[in-house]
């Protein structure tokens, strides 16, 4: 009998990034060639590199060994975690019959910056606020160091698109989305 987990999710997407709940939901289904496999209990990691998961090492979270059928809506439950951190993490479950399921592929999720104070960007505007064309803003950096990681959060009053070195940032159009500017703005990373 093969016993598999696929589909790992955190708040009900696959890796997400920009996660603002401080004890987000897990969840995965159960995939195996056996009918009636019901799962009994199950085991978490969540680690801050995926170095340390590969060598099973829970440095945020090891929940041990869980008995529950819960495979979804799981909170997290280990240390507490800080803006803008990187969460990789991987389960294992223990079925009906007491077999005991390989470790999942990894997943990871990415910590928004989840308090204002954690906000380091500044709004770029235009000068003249009659415009009656959108304009385009563009801002030059440079950078000295070679670049490791870079996650880019960007937002508008009314709709943007994104471009790094003319190539556009994501698939998604009429970014951020609605709202009622007065109440909130959305983001997108």
């Amino acid at each position: 009998m093969k016993l598999a987990l696929i589909d790992l999710r955190c708040e009900y997407l696959v890796d997400p990034l920009g996660i603002e709940e401080l004890n987000p939901r897990l969840g995965w289904l159960i995939n195996s060639s056996a009918k009636g496999v019901v799962q009994t209990a199950y085991r978490i990691l969540v680690a801050t590199s995926p170095e340390l998961l590969l060598k099973d090492e829970g440095d945020l979270w090891d929940s041990g060994k869980i008995r529950s059928a819960q495979s979804s809506q799981i909170e997290y439950g280990g240390k507490a975690l800080s803006p803008f951190l990187s969460c990789f993490w991987k389960v294992m479950i223990w079925d009906n019959a007491s077999a005991v399921s390989r470790w999942s592929a990894p997943a990871k999720w990415a910590m928004g910056p989840i308090e204002q104070e954690n906000w380091q960007g500044q709004w770029i505007s235009y000068p003249i606020p009659s415009v009656k064309n959108s304009p385009h803003f563009r801002k030059k950096f440079s950078v000295k160091r070679k670049i490791k990681k870079a996650t880019l959060f960007a937002t508008a009053k009314g709709l943007y698109e994104a471009y790094l070195n003319g190539e556009k940032v994501g698939y998604d159009v009429f970014s951020p989305g609605w709202t009622d500017y007065n109440q909130r703005i959305h983001y997108n990373i």
